[in-house]
């Protein structure tokens, strides 16, 4: 039998022990305090799985740029061409 084995039921049988010599109020702060623990390890495994999905995003190649394609070679438009006349000037504010 493994040495570590032997340590861990050791382990296992003096927090039995333990267990079973608390009242019911330090059983129920005990449970309390392991599921704040699962608690927080559930998250921390959440944050990892979201950093390994941006590390996907950021690592995944990028489509080739198609210089035939005229979707692909086109600026945003900021609206500002198909203006007919200026915009009006602001007002000074009437806080002053």
């Amino acid at each position: 039998m493994p040495r570590h084995t032997v340590c861990y039921d050791v382990d296992v049988i003096t927090a039995r022990v333990e267990l079973k010599d608390m009242s019911k109020k330090e059983l129920e702060a005990k449970i309390r305090d392991l599921e704040n623990w699962n608690f927080r390890l559930y998250l921390d495994e959440g944050r990892e799985m979201q950093r390994g999905q941006q590390l996907q995003i950021l690592s995944a190649d990028f489509p080739a740029l198609d210089l035939h394609d005229p979707i692909s070679t086109t600026t945003p438009d900021d609206g500002s061409s198909n203006r007919r006349r200026p915009k009006r000037p602001r007002r000074p504010s009437s806080d002053a």
